[in-house]
């Protein structure tokens, strides 16, 4: 099975290659890290691993980050809603999150005053704008009104290349110990 050495993390069969179910215990995902498995751990190791009945807002459906999202914030407690750019009323939903994952590939999608005072947000996208500067699907200025938000740059990106060179390094040492 050529996924099980996806180290790239490119992999959209990390859910035994069906997205309406979660893993089943046999599944060995401890290698194999998606977007969405970056997220989740920066919200552990920021303390806020308590997500049971916390309202979550995905917006993006991408196979990539957006689905992957739904399901582990469904598997750790989450109430969670998946938006997109076309869906009514985006700003009102924004304004409830109290934890918004944001991968839709337009710059500054998401306004600073929409953003739930206190809320989490995890910007995943990374645009250059007209006038040089990068941007994320978020605007800069929500980190006002967030606890906690990633910046962009320097939030996700480097999380990607660190758990990329995780994967490598534990796919290097099983391929040593399995000869």
């Amino acid at each position: 099975d050529d996924d099980a050495d996806d180290d790239d993390s490119g992999c959209s069969l990390g859910y035994n290659g069906n997205w309406n179910t979660f893993p089943d215990e046999s599944f060995d995902n401890s290698t194999i890290v998606n977007e969405e498995r970056k997220e989740i751990d920066l919200l552990q190791d920021t303390q806020t691993k308590f997500l049971a009945g916390k309202n979550c807002l995905v917006v993006g459906a991408s196979a990539l980050v957006g689905l992957p999202m739904f399901m582990e914030l469904t598997h750790v407690g989450g109430t969670v809603t998946v938006a997109h750019t076309s869906t009514p009323n985006l700003k009102g939903r924004v304004s409830e999150a109290d934890v918004l994952v944001v991968a839709t590939g337009v710059p500054n999608l998401i306004k600073a005053e929409w953003v739930k005072e206190n809320s989490i947000v995890l910007d995943v996208g990374c645009h250059r704008s007209s006038n040089g500067t990068i941007v994320g699907d978020v605007e800069k200025e929500a980190h006002v009104r967030a606890s906690m938000i990633t910046p962009v740059p320097g939030g996700i990106g480097p999380l990607t290349v660190s758990f990329l060179m995780k994967n490598t390094i534990m796919s290097w040492k099983r391929a040593i110990d399995n000869g």
